[in-house]
Order: structure tokens, then sequence, then C-alpha cells
């Protein structure tokens, strides 16, 4: 498994020691980050400003749940695509690249911690 910039010490001690709580958040952020970034995917090739302001919403969405779970790695990424401009579709295309490949490796980190 590739190396994962995770943090999740900030989430262990909010469930307490409960480990079925920590399975829950796991399987939330799973869950709405995955939705998060396919909204991303869809807009990420359409150049207009509704579809922009879609693309800085989500982003900036995927920022927070990602910050809060402790995936430093990909808030990071998100925030560099909030911040894009939009007229940058090769930037968009690129950027959407990394957030995914560091998505999978926060998803495949969180399923082994799960179980």
């Amino acid at each position: 498994m590739t190396q994962v910039d995770i943090d999740l010490s900030n989430l262990k001690m909010a469930a307490d020691g409960d480990k079925e709580l920590e399975r829950e958040l796991f399987e939330e952020f799973i869950e709405s980050s995955t939705e998060l970034l396919s909204v991303l995917k869809k807009n990420a090739q359409i150049d207009n400003k509704n579809n922009h302001e879609t693309w800085q919403k989500n982003a900036h969405a995927l920022k927070g749940i990602s910050s809060n779970l402790g995936a430093y790695t990909l808030a990071d990424l998100c925030k560099q695509a909030q911040e894009l401009l939009p007229d940058s579709l090769d930037t968009k295309t690129a950027l959407l690249d990394k957030i995914q490949k560091e998505h999978e490796s926060v998803v495949a980190y969180l399923n082994v911690q799960k179980n």
C-alpha cells in the first residue's frame, strides 16, 4: 500500500476508544468524499461560471472533511483546487488526477483501519 499522509489521532480521541464509532466515521468519510469527488470529475472539463462555482464549492467541502479526518495531503490538494481560476482547465485536470490518487490511497488506508 502507498504511504498515506493521514493523522487519525483527533478522530480516535473524539471516538474515545469506540471502534464502532471510528468505523462509522470512516464509512461516512468514504461515502461523502466519493460523492464530492464525483461532482469534481463532472465539473472538471466544463468551462462556465456555474460549473466553476460548483467545482469550488465541492473542492471546499472535500477539503473540509479531509482536514477533519486528518488527511492533510488530500486537504491541501483540495485547497489548491478550490483556489483555481475558472480558465485553468489543464491545471484542473492535472490536479484532479492528484486528488483522485490521494483519495484512493486514503480510502484504502481507512478500509484497512476499519477491519
